[in-house]
């Protein structure tokens, strides 16, 4: 997406948030599906449609987090090309 690479081999830190709140997500949809395989007289448990309704939250808002920062990160992009192109200094550079 036209980010600068990290210094000195760091790891990039949006990345990294990502891929910790993907990995997050994944253990908590790991950890539903081998509750429900392990104990299937608890799904129609209210507080077992809860948690998996929880689950279902998490993961909508976190889909909605990355496309913001997708967005964000093109038109940061772009505001980046667009202050070269008129010389213009960016901020945190």
């Amino acid at each position: 997406m036209g980010h600068a690479a990290s210094p000195a081999g760091t790891p990039d830190r949006p990345q990294t948030v990502r891929s910790l709140a993907l990995n997050e997500l994944a253990g908590n949809l790991q950890a539903t599906i081998e509750h429900l395989n392990a104990h299937r007289s608890q799904v129609h448990s209210k507080s077992y449609q809860d948690y998996a309704a929880m689950n279902a939250d998490l993961a909508e808002s976190l889909a909605h987090t990355i496309s913001d920062f997708v967005k964000y990160a093109q038109i940061k992009t772009q505001f980046e090309a667009l202050s070269q192109k008129l010389e213009l200094p960016i901020s945190g550079q």
